[in-house]
């Protein structure tokens, strides 16, 4: 998650779907710090393709 500023997300749980590359499933509690700060949790999806970099594909919170 390098360059995403504000908001931490730590993954509680994984799944993985192996495709061309491979599709990653994350649960994360997320927190944002703050003088009033807001935890919840989310879903991050990753696509890490065979060759090249991997990438967020999306972020839904739950």
């Amino acid at each position: 998650m390098k360059g995403f500023v504000g908001v931490k997300y730590t993954p509680q749980e994984v799944s993985t779907q192996v495709v061309n590359g491979t599709n990653y499933r994350f649960r994360c509690d997320a927190s944002m710090p703050g003088p009033q700060p807001m935890n919840w949790e989310a879903i991050v999806e990753i696509y890490a393709p065979i060759e090249g970099q991997p990438h967020v594909v999306s972020i839904h919170r739950i």
